[in-house]
């Protein structure tokens, strides 16, 4: 045997020892253990085995293997952030419970940092939430009032309260508004008088029932009230006429007269419609005579 230039050589000395880097590796493959393999393609039992490595893990996702390309380790944790508030449902609109919400990924936490969804976060519509305003008369006996988060949302209700007198109408304990309508007056049973008048009065001074007084059965006192009446007549001069220019004894001949030609009908036209006077005052003048 020679060598490439002829020279004699042994079989031993023409043998190359075998090169334990001359490895014909096939490519990477995970072994789903955060390793990965290569094979020889020339003695199958000759492999290499190494740790996955490179790429970046997120709070989603495992990192990938910049080898074997294939996922590896675990994921990172959430980015939780700080504590979002809890927000209160309205009489429109629905609230949030308190929750957190990863700055990477976006998902929703509760309170306790468990997976929640939107749907589970949220808070339904209260419908009695209202933020009612002050009542404001309605000036027909009710009060509205109106809510300031959604102005369509009002509450009327009827006035009540307070207490109408003869002269004011009540006011509205709520509102503060008179509603209604006053009392009727209250005269009561009593009769109030003076010198010529009898009446019944209310607490506010109005009167009902006026009128003068009369003793037509004689005893002293007017049939009405009860008031003691005057037996004496103001003694009238001859030649002082009363405010209407005639004098006592023209009157009583008037009376006369106007029974004799008239009859009674007439004079009673005369004395009570002319005059204006009562049957006191014909008897006083009689007594008098």
């Amino acid at each position: 045997m020679f060598d490439e230039n002829k020279q004699v050589k042994t079989e031993i000395e023409l043998t190359i020892d075998v090169d334990v880097n001359a490895h014909k590796f096939g490519d990477w493959t995970s072994n789903g253990d955060g390793t990965h393999t290569r094979v020889c393609s020339i003695n199958g039992e000759h492999k290499q085995t190494e740790d996955c490595s490179g790429g970046e893990a997120t709070c989603t996702e495992r990192a990938t293997c910049s080898i074997c390309e294939t996922a590896y380790g675990s994921v990172k944790a959430h980015e939780y952030g700080d504590l979002v508030e809890k927000i209160d449902a309205t009489c429109s609109e629905t609230g949030k419970q308190a929750h957190y919400q990863c700055s990477v990924c976006g998902t929703l936490f509760d309170e306790n940092k468990q997976v929640k969804t939107e749907i589970e976060l949220t808070i339904d519509v209260d419908v009695n939430a209202h933020k009612f305003g002050d009542w404001t008369s309605n000036g027909d006996g009710t009060h509205t009032r109106v809510c300031s988060t959604n102005g369509d949302h009002k509450q009327t209700e009827d006035c009540s309260g307070g207490e109408a007198t003869c002269t004011e109408r009540a006011i509205c304990s709520t509102c503060g508004n008179a509603y209604g309508s006053v009392k009727a007056h209250d005269f009561g049973t009593e009769w109030k008088n003076d010198e010529n008048n009898h009446w019944k009065e209310c607490a506010c001074g109005e009167k009902s029932e006026q009128g003068a007084h009369a003793d037509l059965d004689e005893n002293g006192a007017c049939d009405t009230c009860g008031r003691e009446l005057s037996q004496e007549t103001p003694e009238i001069k001859p030649d002082e006429p009363e405010k209407d220019g005639l004098s006592g004894g023209a009157i009583a001949g008037i009376a006369v007269a106007g029974v004799a030609v008239a009859g009674m009908g007439g004079f009673a036209i005369f004395w009570f419609v002319i005059k204006k006077k009562t049957i006191a005052d014909l008897i006083a003048i009689f007594k008098k005579k």
